[in-house]
């Protein structure tokens, strides 16, 4: 009951993509949990009907029932689909979305979930209620889409040299040190990591490794790729040990664990979406 909404042309550098999560009515006695790993996106989530879930490796569990922020991941977070009659909906944001649209510092959010009211105020509110009346996944994206657009509008933030950064970070596979991303763009060191702080909430060194480890997903399923061994060089990890500390730090698993994780408990569209960035 898994759905994908394309952005509109006004928001497609912004928004990388909106979805619909519903579960019906009886659920089998055991859910699997889907391992949600960093992908460099923030976003808004609006829990409609149900709970949901939240969970850290190791760390603390959270019932959601409400609508939120969520910042820059940098660490896997478990989401357990367990309850009847869920209905979620939410939009993924693109690095540097949380400051165009709405003026955010987004270094607050990250590794963060806040009720968005509290962030936002009174429009959010009449966000929620919008969205609260609206039964069908096209109704909410209108809605969402619309306040998106407005608060657009209202922040006009014209900055678009963090999206050069971004793409191409991704063009490289995340293979570039901060050193070489300056020279390339002509600026200076302190001017790069202050606009990434800003408009991301990461350094420059900390998104790279996020986009490298994201495209590990996408080298994982090459012909030439039949090993741990392979992946780790094909991504540019320096060496082994290199490749399982990054693995590790990001997911707080082995790479064993990890990518035997990806084939059952991350789900299809996740890896895919991820893996698509990197073709």
């Amino acid at each position: 009951m898994y759905q994908e909404f394309h952005p509109s042309p006004g928001l497609r550098d912004l928004v990388d993509l909106f979805f619909s999560i519903r579960l019906p009515d009886s659920l089998p006695p055991s859910s699997p949990a889907e391992l949600i790993v960093p992908d460099g996106t923030m976003g808004l989530l609006f829990v409609q009907r149900g709970n949901l879930h939240r969970s850290q490796l190791r760390g603390t569990s959270e019932v959601l029932g409400e609508s939120y922020i969520f910042g820059q991941k940098t660490k896997s977070v478990y989401y357990q689909f367990n309850q009847s009659q869920l209905d979620v909906f939410g939009a993924k944001l693109k690095p540097g979305a949380m400051m165009k649209i709405f003026g955010l510092s987004p270094q607050e959010l990250t590794d963060a979930l806040l009720p968005a009211h509290i962030v936002l105020g009174q429009k959010m509110r009449e966000l929620e209620e919008q969205m609260a009346g609206a039964p069908e996944a096209a109704s909410r994206l209108k809605s969402l889409e619309s306040f998106l657009l407005q608060a657009r509008r209202e922040k006009k933030d014209k900055d678009k040299l963090l999206d050069a950064f971004i793409y191409h970070i991704t063009r490289v596979h995340g293979n570039i040190s901060v050193r070489e991303l300056a020279s390339h763009f002509h600026v200076g060191y302190k001017r790069l990591e202050r606009l990434f702080k800003t408009y991301t909430g990461l350094t420059p060194k900390q998104f790279c490794r996020i986009i490298r480890f994201n495209a590990t997903l996408y080298y994982q399923k090459q012909e030439n790729v039949s090993t741990l061994t392979d992946l780790a060089y094909s991504a540019g990890y320096f060496d082994q040990m290199h490749f399982i500390k990054e693995v590790k730090s990001m997911t707080n698993l082995s790479p064993s664990q990890f990518y035997q994780c990806v084939e059952g408990g991350i789900a299809p569209q996740q890896r895919q979406h991820i893996a698509a960035k990197y073709i």
